[in-house]
């Protein structure tokens, strides 16, 4: 834990051992959020994380049951390798 000051833009800057450590570079995205006990939380988010759910809504969107999603989540990722490694 590091002890940080918000400037008077808002603005904080993040310690460099933990940007090294979170593998966090200049020009990332992070996210923010606020939870139950009214702390931030900062992170960066995982590509993969994303395109999950947005594979898992689509799933729902077809009417697939829960219990087929883990499988059809494995095609689908392979599905989009296959597609990203064409192009």
């Amino acid at each position: 834990m590091e002890d940080i000051q918000v400037n008077e833009r808002g603005q904080i800057t993040i310690p460099k051992k933990m940007r090294d450590k979170a593998n966090i570079y200049p020009k990332d995205w992070l996210r923010i959020k606020l939870n139950e006990k009214g702390e931030l939380i900062i992170f960066k988010p995982r590509i993969f994380n994303d395109v999950e759910e947005m594979i898992m809504q689509e799933l729902r969107n077809q009417g697939v049951p829960e219990a087929e999603f883990e499988e059809r989540l494995q095609e689908k990722k392979k599905e989009l390798a296959r597609q990203l490694l064409e192009e």
